[in-house]
């Protein structure tokens, strides 16, 4: 097995923590898949409507499996039926169904073809997306975002004389809009 050598200076930015590396290199990481976990059951009040619940994780695009992990834990927390769909072609929108997406192009697939069949989002069925965007804040879309840029702000870039090793865990924010 080939092993990378990461310079010191480098700053790292990691979705899990990585023991492996020593004190000179400055990472920020965090353990998504308990993040996503928790955004979610800090609204599991609103969720218990719903009689099943989508995550739209497209295979062609590279998403932290940590995601698919704390949407699976989930699930098996509340007790609700969960499907994990590639494309919105696997899954026709329907009634008391929350879909969560990570793509803007899923989304907006989501959005056509409820509106094809009738359905008004926020109402017959309801939307979750990540990241907050200026478009989903002006469709009234529900998100699921992280402070990615305060994480960066709040630590701070690393000097070419010191380094510090510190792990933040900055939480996965629900915003609650018209489609949720």
């Amino acid at each position: 097995m080939k092993t990378m050598e990461i310079p010191a200076q480098r700053f790292l930015i990691s979705e899990d923590a990585l023991p492996a590396l020593d004190a000179k290199h400055q990472t920020i990481s965090s353990t998504i898949s308990l993040l996503f976990f928790k955004a979610l059951v800090a609204v599991k009040d609103v969720l218990h409507k719903y009689k099943k619940l989508v995550l739209v994780l497209p295979q062609q695009e590279h998403y932290p499996i940590s995601i698919l992990q704390g949407f699976l834990y989930f699930s098996i927390h509340i007790h609700k039926k969960c499907v994990i769909v590639d494309g919105l072609s696997e899954e026709q929108p329907a009634p008391g169904t929350l879909y969560i997406t990570l793509s803007e192009a899923d989304l907006a697939d989501l959005i056509k073809t409820a509106r094809c069949q009738g359905y008004t989002i926020g109402e017959e069925l309801d939307v979750l997306s990540l990241g907050d965007t200026p478009i989903k804040r002006y469709l009234g879309i529900s998100v699921i975002t992280t402070g990615v840029n305060s994480l960066v702000e709040g630590v701070g870039f690393p000097d070419a004389y010191g380094c510090r090793q510190e792990w933040v865990r900055e939480p996965f924010t629900i915003i609650r809009r018209d489609s949720f």
